[in-house]
């Protein structure tokens, strides 16, 4: 009799861990980002995220976890027990804490020097949490960021 009662909850668990069943993942893009905290060794960041439903039912999020990559580089990883409720086939904005270590920071620098470069490619990957632990959907996305002509190389923004 126990078995069955621990066959029974192991399922309910399984169950309860596939609530993406039938549910399309979100689509979480970047909205805004600015420096909160810089300190010699790291850097924290207030950043805003874009959660798009793409379903005919809405989304509770609990909480969200999150890797920042910037032109292929790792960036910064961000959490946020945020609570907030995504409407049917609409969208809502989540603020997240992320975080970047020094050493993140000057790959990105040793990047930018290398020149040449219009734009930064990002890529922004996690899980965003429903409820339990057990209920999560995870999302990818990648996006572009257009610099701005002083920032070309050439434009007269730099060397004279």
């Amino acid at each position: 009799m126990p078995s069955r009662w621990i066959g029974l909850g192991v399922l309910c668990l399984l169950l309860g861990g596939c609530v993406g069943f039938g549910l399309e993942r979100p689509r979480v893009t970047l909205s805004d980002i600015e420096v909160k905290d810089a300190r010699a060794l790291e850097q924290v960041f207030e950043v805003k995220l874009r959660i798009q439903n793409p379903n005919d039912t809405e989304l509770t999020i609990s909480g969200l976890a999150f890797d920042v990559e910037l032109n292929d580089v790792q960036f910064a990883s961000g959490v946020s027990g945020e609570r907030v409720v995504v409407p049917r086939f609409g969208s809502a904005v989540m603020t997240a804490e992320a975080v970047s270590g020094i050493a993140d920071i000057l790959r990105q620098i040793g990047k930018l020097a290398e020149g040449g470069l219009t734009s930064v490619s990002y890529r922004i990957k996690g899980k965003i949490y429903l409820g339990s632990w057990l209920q999560r959907l995870a999302f990818e996305e990648k996006g572009e960021i257009k610099l701005p002509s002083w920032a070309e190389p050439g434009t007269g923004g730099g060397k004279p």
